[in-house]
């Protein structure tokens, strides 16, 4: 059973079994127990599929949260690389590790793609921050965000259960970057989402050790000309059973 503490409206805390929130409306569980439990801890669970520039990505499906930091994994493309922290915070893999259960309010995609590529890149990453020559590597960071956003279907589910699933629009990111433009246009950057995430209708809980899924199904094949990551937060907060 998985207990933690619940601040009543006197003050005092009880033990409460969170199992018992799964799908609860959100609304419901705003009302009712967010901000009240008791060593909650802001949290997301990301992971990260790095597409190199001018590849083709093939139409299909790409698992995500299968492959736990510093270990092997591969790009949209098949590349060979090790996840770091920046890919991903998964300690295992499609699941919550002992001792921590997590209560997902959003589920949210980041893409964001850059005007100018990075001068150099390996592995999906960048490894010259410098801006490539606009003569050789200017692209239209629009039509790689839409193309990717608007032809990539996510489903997220815990067992067998699906709890969520859409297009990637459906579910904007609220970590967004704002910025200028610099010496001409083609220094920008397109993003997917504005700063505000959409937030689920039923409340998802990842207790220790159940499998969970998140796949990327991308419906065609798309060549991608630049350097870009889709990464996906499940968001909400992190703690750890009493009993």
């Amino acid at each position: 059973m998985s207990n933690v503490r619940i601040r009543k409206p006197n003050g005092l805390f009880e033990s409460f079994n969170i199992e018992t929130l799964d799908e609860m409306p959100f609304s419901d569980y705003a009302k009712k127990f967010q901000g009240r439990i008791k060593g909650a801890v802001d949290h997301d669970r990301y992971d990260t599929l790095r597409i190199e520039p001018a590849t083709t990505v093939a139409k299909g499906v790409r698992a995500l949260f299968t492959a736990p930091r510093d270990s092997d994994a591969k790009t949209a493309s098949g590349t060979a690389i090790v996840k770091d922290r920046g890919d991903t915070n998964m300690v295992e893999a499609n699941k919550m590790e002992y001792g921590n259960i997590m209560i997902v309010e959003s589920i949210q995609a980041q893409v964001v793609a850059t005007s100018r590529d990075f001068a150099a890149i390996a592995q999906g990453e960048p490894t010259d921050l410098s801006a490539a020559a606009p003569a050789t590597d200017t692209v239209a960071s629009s039509n790689t965000v839409i193309g990717l956003a608007d032809n990539t279907f996510l489903q997220f589910r815990v067992g067998d259960d699906v709890k969520a699933e859409g297009i990637l629009t459906k579910f904007p990111c609220e970590y967004s970057f704002s910025g200028a433009y610099g010496a001409d246009a083609q220094e920008g950057f397109t993003q997917l989402g504005n700063g505000r995430a959409r937030l689920l209708k039923q409340i998802v809980i990842l207790k220790p050790g159940q499998h969970f899924s998140v796949d990327l199904d991308f419906l065609r094949a798309m060549l991608v000309p630049q350097s870009v990551g889709v990464r996906i937060y499940l968001s909400g907060i992190r703690l750890s059973p009493v009993g």
